[in-house]
């Protein structure tokens, strides 16, 4: 749908600092308290103060705007500041500079159970939520039903959340914070707690809040999710925006920013060795050899592993396996099946080159895991685990100009 020109987020010189590891006081012991007590002197029980603690700045003069119906990605590396700025927009922790405006009620969910209190039941908590918000207990009871329906939880409505399992919070926080018409629903990657199909109904709802014309800030490292959601994207690292546009742009600014970052796949395998054998580096580029931090879903696929041996090996055996999200290998690529590497002599030092002309594997993130085996060196698999994190976004698998996504459906 078009969003309104009506700005409902706005955010100017936005800063977030935290002191680590400052304490302003310092607790008292029993000992020390009962020697005050006693007249002792207080230089004998007084400790001395922590040194000056480390400042660091989460956010930093961040300036954004965001439109009535807009669904916005939020994305970026891990302590990028993401969800600080969630915190902030929901009022959960104040800014230390700036301001960020919001006009109108805001539904977050940042984290599981937050917004509940552990002793009151699940019904208890939905009427205190709504209220929070500024709804009537009126308008709460009216979308009541609805909202233990989606959460799931009927049976354990009327018992305390502190019994609840993290899923029952998630379901339950996710159901209050979009069902009680915020004009603006923040939600946080907690959602990946979920199991696929409580995802998918969340995003189904992201949907039908987005077409009714409240806008929502989608905090996710899943691309395709934040593809298939989202209108516009708002890129940050080390606290700060680096981009502010269209989905596909935002993500390819954030690919290309990993890719430039100098860390992952050539760094990776730096540390491993065993027995004579050692990996040195990968290489993840592209056919013309220009390094990589994605691909393209059908894209052609090429990585390199560097290897060093002590002696001369006969019959070097690598494989490197991409897993789906529950751990199954779905594809397996071994230098094994190339029938010009059957026989090949390894000499002390070289490179390894897989290659494949279209990729199939569907979006995500594919965290890579390598087997080798190097007669007489190493006479067994050795499997080497989080080698690389190989980010696949939508591409025109079936070359017919239509991006493919499975498991997306776009009208």
């Amino acid at each position: 749908m078009q969003h309104s020109s009506e700005v409902v987020i706005q955010a100017q010189g936005l800063g977030k600092r935290y002191n680590l590891g400052r304490r302003k006081q310092s607790y008292d012991t029993l000992r020390e308290a009962l020697g005050r007590l006693a007249g002792a002197p207080l230089r004998v029980f007084q400790r001395s103060a922590r040194a000056k603690g480390e400042e660091l700045w989460a956010l930093k003069d961040l300036a954004f705007e965001v439109r009535q119906g807009e669904v916005v990605g939020v994305i970026g590396r891990n302590g990028s500041g993401k969800s600080t700025l969630l915190k902030v927009l929901s009022r959960i922790t104040a800014p230390t500079e700036g301001q960020a405006v919001c006009k109108g009620r805001v539904g977050a969910l940042i984290e599981v159970g937050v917004g509940f209190h552990p002793e009151l039941t699940g019904r208890e908590n939905v009427f205190l939520n709504g209220a929070i918000l500024g709804m009537s207990r009126a308008q709460i009871r009216h979308r009541f039903d609805e909202i233990v329906s989606f959460a799931q939880v009927e049976r354990f409505i009327d018992t305390p959340v502190k019994h609840y399992s993290s899923g029952m919070h998630l379901r339950l926080g996710f159901a209050v914070a979009a069902h009680l018409e915020p004009e603006i629903l923040v939600v946080d990657e907690v959602l990946a707690v979920g199991d696929s199909v409580f995802q998918k109904r969340c995003i189904d709802k992201m949907q039908e809040v987005a077409r009714d014309g409240r806008t929502v800030l989608f905090v996710s490292h899943n691309l395709a999710a934040v593809t298939r959601l989202c209108t516009s994207t708002l890129v940050l690292d080390q606290g700060r925006t680096v981009f502010r546009g269209d989905v596909a742009s935002g993500i390819a600014h954030y690919l290309e920013g990993i890719a430039a970052d100098g860390k992952g796949a050539g760094d990776a395998l730096d540390a491993w060795a065993l027995n004579g054998v050692r990996l040195s580096r990968m290489e993840v580029t592209s056919p013309e050899g220009n390094p990589r931090a994605h691909y393209h879903c059908g894209e052609r696929l090429r990585l390199g592993f560097h290897y060093l041996f002590a002696e001369e090996v006969v019959d070097f055996s690598i494989q490197v396996r991409f897993p789906d999200a529950y751990g199954t290998t779905i594809l397996t690529l071994w230098n094994k099946s190339v029938e010009e590497a059957k026989t090949t002599r390894f000499g002390t030092a070289g490179v390894v080159w897989f290659e494949a002309d279209y990729l199939p594997l569907r979006p995500g993130t594919y965290p890579l895991t390598v087997q080798v085996k190097a007669p007489p060196l190493l006479d067994e698999w050795v499997l080497i685990n989080g080698v690389f994190s190989l980010e696949i976004v939508e591409g025109d698998f079936y070359g017919t100009g239509h991006p493919f996504t499975v498991g997306a459906v776009k009208a």
